[in-house]
């Protein structure tokens, strides 16, 4: 997880910001403040938030797949074979021969 966060705070959030922070002359989006009110802080947290979200989500799709494999193999290994046609047809020759 650390290495996640890490990730996005020294690669994915300057290469999104950097023409936004060069565009307000400031340096680190924890410096972003608009008459007094800083939201660098707040963006930088929403950033962080969507990143990793997006990240855990396909994650757990990624497993949720791999399960769903697993569990469907099983059930064509566990699926007894049924009667081939010409198993049936003498089947039926036979049962009609005792008669």
């Amino acid at each position: 997880m650390l290495s996640l966060l890490t990730f996005v705070n020294d690669i994915i959030t300057p290469l999104l910001l950097n023409p936004a922070l060069k565009a307000a002359n400031v340096e680190r989006i924890a410096e972003l403040s608009w008459n007094g009110v800083g939201y660098g802080s707040f963006l930088s947290a929403v950033i962080n938030f969507l990143v990793v979200g997006t990240v855990l989500f396909f994650v757990i799709k990624g497993i949720e797949k791999a399960q769903n494999l697993r569990k469907k193999e099983e059930v064509v290994e566990e699926a007894p074979a049924a009667p081939t046609e010409l198993e049936v047809l003498q089947e039926i020759k036979a049962l009609l021969e005792k008669k």
